[in-house]
């Protein structure tokens, strides 16, 4: 297990390594690059209240290998299209967070998961304790994929589809950055 300084360190050499797609984007990593050197906890420790209120949200994009589709699943609590992800977890490496949410809301292994973040954002979750500061992770995966195997899947999802990057993109109950993710996907972005 890697020291803190030495998880904080490597978490920020991750964001400072995205290549920024826009100028909302830059100035959001240039914003999480300040915050996580400055912050004492960046993970959420505890739930009702969230505790911190600002704390990492990451997001796994499941995509067809040849990344023209984008599967995105009904989340019971926000009531949005998502794709798959989750909160940090104290002494979790962003690959172990990504590993472990896949595991256990979509019953992907993932064994031996290197990629680095590809996009990153911020979002005010609405709610009076959250603050998500956003790397977004690209997972290739096939369509035949059974997604519903992971522990969690029914109690946070009420199910998923696979949708046309195109038409992901008008969809109107998506989180407020999928627009500029996929964007961002077919300019020509490739997984690292």
């Amino acid at each position: 297990m890697k020291s803190e300084p030495e998880l904080r360190k490597e978490l920020l050499a991750q964001i400072a390594n995205v290549s920024c797609f826009d100028e909302v984007e830059r100035a959001t990593q240039a914003k999480m690059l300040a915050w996580l050197a400055d912050t004492p906890e960046y993970c959420r420790i505890s739930k009702k209240p969230d505790y911190p209120t600002e704390h990492f949200g990451l997001f796994n994009v499941c995509v067809t290998p040849d990344y023209q589709e984008i599967l995105l699943f009904e989340h019971k609590k926000s009531g949005l299209l998502l794709t798959s992800g989750g909160h940090l977890d104290k002494d979790e490496t962003f690959q172990q967070c990504v590993v472990r949410e896949c595991r256990e809301e979509m019953g992907l292994e993932l064994a031996a998961f290197t990629n680095s973040p590809f996009f990153l954002s911020q979002l005010d979750t609405h709610t009076v304790s959250a603050f998500h500061w956003e790397p977004w992770f690209l997972i290739p995966v096939s369509k035949d994929t059974d997604f519903t195997k992971g522990p969690d899947y029914e109690q946070e999802f009420t199910g998923h589809h696979w949708y046309k990057m195109e038409d992901a993109k008008k969809l109107t109950r998506i989180h407020e950055h999928t627009p500029r993710m996929i964007d961002k996907i077919l300019k020509g972005f490739s997984a690292s």
